[in-house]
């Protein structure tokens, strides 16, 4: 369908249509009703990315949230870049960014205070992400890979890493081989503890990438998430979790991944070296909630931020409470930093 991606002639019920970048699966997305989603799926952007490893394979790597803001802005506050949970895309964080933006403004007096510059990423082989050509593996290395370059050229400065279930282990990982462009981390409900991930058969991985896809198993996901099912299990959540499925490279993506054997960090959670703050639902039935205490006994200086009449999605279900967290969280590591720098000059000067 030509010129669908420019958005075309009115769409959905009457209202103006939406354009979504080209890359973007059009007829399922033009079925999304959340006015949260669709802005973040407007600003969705594929920043070109080069592997070293892989003879600088180009990847275009799905930035969410404003790309020129990424280049151009600086802010009173560390760049703070989330990572999505494993099947899922940026668009998980579609309620925490304007949460995070709206309370940025409120918090700050002037007006060059209030930039804020939060970007959920789509790393290789997730959301809406494309490598160019074929990809050999998509396993820990190729994600932190991709990762560490996207942030080389064009985040620049220490960030503040924001991980969400599975997309957890990949910010640890990324943290304890890169601490020096990690300046704090946040762990929303993520899968840590369990190592690595059984490579099937082929013949059942198709099986079971066709069933992921399904509607059925989707909303059983989708129910099994949240503490308030009525409210945020709906059709359109369920429709918002499955758009990056119908990408063209979905199923081969994920066979990599599957193949790749997944992350094995429980034991060297304990080494992690930089500020941390854990956020966990307090009614998650996904991992349930030992897991938080787990990461308590094993970083004691890290604080731990029970979030009540919640499930597995905190940035989903309490998407205010988290960016209040994350943005205080944030807030405190520059302060922290600037007053280290004082005392540092003050012994110069004296």
């Amino acid at each position: 369908e030509m010129g669908a991606a420019g958005g075309g002639g009115g769409g959905g019920d009457g209202g103006e249509s939406s354009k979504f970048p080209s890359f973007v699966p059009q007829e399922p997305a033009k079925e999304i009703q959340e006015e949260d989603c669709i802005r973040l799926l407007e600003s969705l952007a594929r920043l070109p990315v080069k592997l070293p490893s892989k003879n600088n394979q180009q990847v275009e790597t799905v930035v969410a949230g404003g790309v020129d803001q990424m280049v151009n802005q600086k802010s009173d506050v560390p760049p703070i870049v989330m990572l999505h949970g494993f099947d899922s895309s940026a668009l998980e964080y579609r309620r925490l960014i304007p949460a995070l933006k709206r309370l940025k403004k409120e918090m700050s007096e002037q007006e060059q205070e209030q930039h804020l510059r939060a970007w959920a990423i789509d790393l290789i082989g997730w959301g809406f992400s494309e490598a160019s050509g074929e990809v050999d593996k998509i396993g820990p290395n190729e994600k932190r890979e991709n990762l560490y370059e996207l942030w080389k050229t064009y985040v620049k400065e220490p960030m503040v890493l924001v991980g969400s279930s599975l997309g957890g282990a990949i910010a640890i990982d990324f943290a304890l081989e890169h601490p020096d462009a990690v300046k704090g981390l946040v762990l929303i409900d993520a899968q840590a503890w369990i190592d690595g991930v059984q490579s099937p058969p082929e013949i059942f991985m198709d099986l079971g990438l066709n069933v992921l896809r399904s509607e059925p198993l989707r909303q059983i996901a989708n129910v099994q998430s949240y503490y308030n099912k009525d409210k945020y299990a709906t059709d359109d959540a369920l429709k918002i979790g499955r758009l990056h499925t119908f990408m063209p490279n979905w199923k081969t993506y994920n066979k990599k991944w599957m193949q790749g054997g997944g992350y094995i960090i429980s034991e060297r959670i304990k080494d992690l070296q930089v500020p941390t703050m854990v956020l966990w639902g307090a009614q998650d039935k996904i991992l349930g909630t030992e897991p938080a205490e787990k990461f308590k006994n094993a970083l004691p200086s890290a604080s731990l931020v029970w979030v009540d009449e919640c499930g597995h999605v905190p940035h989903l279900e309490q998407a205010e409470f988290t960016a209040e967290k994350l943005l205080t969280f944030a807030s405190e590591l520059t302060s922290t930093a600037n007053d280290a720098q004082k005392l540092q000059d003050q012994a110069f000067a004296q």
